[in-house]
C-alpha cells in the first residue's frame, strides 16, 4: 500500500460562478459538513483556474487564472472556447487531469481550514478547483472528496468524502456454557477443539460510485491457536453475494500473508451497503493458555481512497495486480481474544513426596479436545533443574552456605553487613530506618539428591479428541504430574482410576472453573479455579494453569459395610463372646462345688 505524506491529486470541486454584472465581483466559499463527512484534520486548498467577468449571469472575457498557465500562457491571455468546452462536457475529468499531469502551479489563492471557519472570502468570479490536503496520512477509514459542483454567487458546499470502518466480533460457539461471550463480541473463553463462530462486518465507500474501480478488501488473521474451517459466506446489503461473482476469495499463498481475504469486485455498484462475513474456526492445541492475551484474531479493511488515481487497469480479481502501487486507505486493525485454561495435577504422598504410578480421569460436559501433557527431565550440564529428595524438580539452585538477601517486609529482626561478616542487627539498627537489613537463607543442599546433576524439562504433550464420551484418563509423569490443558468455563470432575500401590484411593471431587472478561483497556482476562468441595481457589503458576496437589495416605483401609473382611469381624466377635459364656458357666460350677 502507498501511503502519503501530502496527499495533492484528490480534488474537492471545480466551482462555476456566475453573478450578474450589477451584483457584487468578490464571493465566498463555504465548507459545510455532517456526521459522514468529517472535517477535522483535513485542509482544503483553493486555486484559481480562469478568471472572468460576469455579464447578466454568464462569465465573459476569460482569462487564465493564477494558478493555470499552460504552454508558457499569461494571466493576460485569453481562454480558448473549446478548453472551456473541455470543462462543460466533463468537469471532474478536466480536474483529474489537471492535478494528475501537476500542471496545477503556485501557492493557492485561499484554503478552508478549521482556522478560519471553513470559509473563503472574496474570492473573484472565475473557476476554481478545490483540492484536499492533509499535514499526515490520510485519516484510517476516510477518503479525500472528489466531485463537481455548480456554483452560484455565494457557494455552501459538503465535502464529499467517502467514510468506512469494520467489526470483528465472536458471534458464537458450540461451547454449552451461555454467557460465555462477552455482550460486546471481543472476548470469550472456550475448550479446545471448539467451533468459533466470527462476523466481519464493513459498509462500502458512500462515494464508490466516483472511483473508476473501487478496491474494497477485507483482511482477516487468525491466530496460531485456530484452525480456519474455510466456511466464508458473505452478504452485501443483506442479500446472499455470489462467490467470483461479487466476490473473490484468497487463501495461501494469494492471501498475502492473512489467513484469508474477501475482495468485492464492483464495489461501485454496492456505494454505502453493508458486507457481512461471517465463517467459523476451531480452537487447537497451538492455543496459549493462561490469562495474558489470549488468543487474538484481527481483522482490518483495505480500500481505495483517491477518486481521481485511475484504478482501472491496477486490479486483478478485486486486488492489485503483481507489480501494481497504487494508493489504498486501511483501517484501524480490530481483535478478538479467545481464552482458554488448563489444571496441573500433583500427585504426592502425605509427606509432600511424589507419586508416580497414579491415574486420573477427567471429565466435563464442555470437554470436546484435550492437551495432555507430562513433563520429562532429562540429565543435561545446560539445564536448569534440580532433582529433590522429595521426587520432584526445582530452579532453584542448592545453597552450599548461607545466604543474604535484603530484607522489605518489615524491620522486626534481621542482619546486617558489618565489614565482611554479617551480624545480628541491634535494636537501635532495627529502628533506624536508614540502615540495610538484610534476611538470612538458610543452606539448603540436604533437600536435593545430587547437588551436581543439572536436568532439562522438556513436556510431552498429547492431543486428545475426546467429544463423544466427553473424558480423558491419563497417567502421571514421573515426578507425579498431569496437565490438563484446554479448559474453558464449567465444572469439571477428576477422578482417581489408578491408585499407586500401597495408598488409598481419594473420593472423585469436582473443579469449577470461572472466568471474567478483561476490563476495558486490558487484554487480560480473569480465571477462578477452586475445588467445589471446599471452595478455596488454586493458585495459578508462571505457565498460566492452575495447580492442585492430589494427596494419598498409605496403610490399609477396611473394606465397605458387607463386604466379606466384615463378616469375618462378626465371626470372630461372635466365637469370643461365646468362650466369654462358656467360661463364665464353668467357673460357677466350680465355686458350686467347692
Amino acid at each position: 500500500m502507498q501511503s502519503f505524506k501530502r496527499i495533492s491529486a484528490l480534488i474537492l470541486s471545480v466551482i462555476f460562478v456566475f453573478a450578474m454584472m450589477f451584483t457584487a465581483s468578490a464571493y465566498d466559499i463555504v465548507l459545510e459538513s455532517d456526521a459522514t463527512t468529517p472535517t477535522e484534520g483535513h485542509v482544503y486548498d483553493i486555486y484559481q483556474i480562469f478568471r472572468g467577468t460576469l455579464a447578466e449571469g454568464v462569465l465573459v472575457d476569460i482569462k487564465y487564472g493564477a494558478n493555470y498557465l499552460p504552454d508558457g500562457k499569461t494571466t493576460d491571455d485569453a481562454v480558448a472556447s473549446d478548453v472551456i468546452d473541455q470543462i462543460g462536457d466533463d468537469a471532474r475529468a478536466f480536474a483529474k487531469k489537471l492535478l494528475n499531469e501537476q500542471l496545477i502551479t503556485g501557492e493557492p489563492v485561499a484554503v478552508l481550514s478549521a482556522e478560519n471557519d471553513w470559509t473563503a472570502k472574496d474570492l473573484e468570479a472565475g473557476y476554481y478547483l478545490v483540492n484536499e490536503q492533509y499535514g499526515e496520512d490520510v485519516p484510517a477509514g476516510q477518503t479525500i472528496s472528489a466531485y463537481i459542483v455548480k456554483v452560484l454567487d455565494d457557494v455552501k458546499m459538503t465535502p464529499k468524502s467517502g467514510i468506512t470502518s469494520i467489526d470483528k466480533i465472536i458471534s458464537g460457539d458450540n461451547n454449552s456454557i451461555d454467557g460465555d461471550i462477552t455482550l460486546d463480541g471481543k472476548f470469550d473463553n472456550v475448550s479446545v477443539g471448539t467451533n468459533v463462530q466470527f462476523l466481519l462486518t464493513a459498509p462500502v465507500l458512500t462515494n464508490a460510485k466516483d472511483f473508476d474501480f473501487c478496491y474494497f478488501i477485507i483482511n482477516d488473521t487468525l491466530c496460531p491457536g485456530f484452525t480456519f474451517n474455510n466456511d466464508i459466506s458473505v452478504t452485501i446489503g443483506g442479500e446472499d453475494a455470489v462467490l467470483n461473482e461479487d466476490y473473490t476469495v484468497f487463501t495461501g499463498d494469494e492471501a498475502d500473508g492473512y489467513t484469508f481475504r474477501v475482495a468485492l469486485l464492483d464495489a461501485r455498484s454496492h456505494s454505502g451497503q453493508d458486507v457481512a462475513i461471517t465463517y467459523s474456526a476451531e480452537l487447537n492445541d497451538k492455543a496459549v493458555i493462561g490469562e495474558l492475551d489470549g488468543n487474538p484474531n484481527e481483522a482490518d479493511l483495505v480500500y481505495s481512497n483517491n477518486p481521481n488515481f485511475d484504478y482501472a487497469n491496477t486490479h486483478t480479481s478485486g486486488k492489485p495486480s503483481i507489480g501494481q502501487s497504487v494508493p489504498l486507505g486501511e483501517t484501524v486493525k480490530v481483535y478478538t481474544r479467545t481464552y482458554t485454561t488448563g489444571i496441573k495435577v500433583v500427585k504426592v504422598d502425605e509427606n509432600g513426596n511424589a507419586l508416580k504410578g497414579a491415574k486420573f480421569e477427567l471429565k466435563g460436559e464442555n470437554v470436546t479436545k484435550v492437551i495432555v501433557k507430562r513433563e520429562v527431565f532429562t540429565e543435561s550440564e545446560s539445564g536448569m533443574y534440580w532433582l529433590l529428595n522429595n521426587g520432584f524438580y526445582t530452579k532453584d539452585a542448592p545453597l552450599t552456605e548461607a545466604k543474604y538477601v535484603v530484607k522489605t517486609d518489615n524491620r522486626d529482626g534481621g542482619y546486617v553487613l558489618d565489614g565482611e561478616a554479617y551480624r545480628v542487627a541491634t535494636n537501635d539498627e532495627l529502628a533506624d530506618e536508614s540502615v540495610t537489613l538484610y534476611t538470612m537463607i538458610e543452606p539448603n543442599s540436604n533437600l536435593y539428591n545430587d547437588i551436581n546433576t543439572k536436568y532439562e524439562k522438556t513436556v510431552e504433550p498429547t492431543y486428545v479428541d475426546v467429544r463423544t464420551d466427553k473424558k480423558i484418563e491419563a497417567e502421571v509423569g514421573e515426578n507425579g504430574v498431569i496437565i490438563f490443558e484446554g479448559l474453558g468455563e464449567g465444572t469439571y470432575t477428576i477422578t482417581e482410576t489408578v491408585t499407586p500401590a500401597g495408598y488409598n484411593t481419594i473420593k472423585a471431587f469436582d473443579i469449577v472453573v470461572s472466568w471474567e472478561a478483561p476490563e476495558a483497556g486490558s487484554d487480560d482476562c480473569k480465571w477462578t479455579v477452586s475445588v467445589s468441595d471446599d471452595g478455596k481457589p488454586l493458585s495459578i503458576n508462571e505457565e498460566g494453569v492452575f495447580e492442585l496437589t492430589v494427596v494419598n495416605h498409605s496403610g490399609i483401609k477396611l473394606p465397605d459395610t458387607g463386604g466379606i473382611g466384615t463378616t469375618i469381624f462378626y465371626i470372630v466377635g461372635g466365637v469370643l463372646v461365646l468362650g466369654a459364656v462358656v467360661l463364665l458357666v464353668t467357673r460357677k460350677r466350680m465355686n458350686k462345688d467347692n
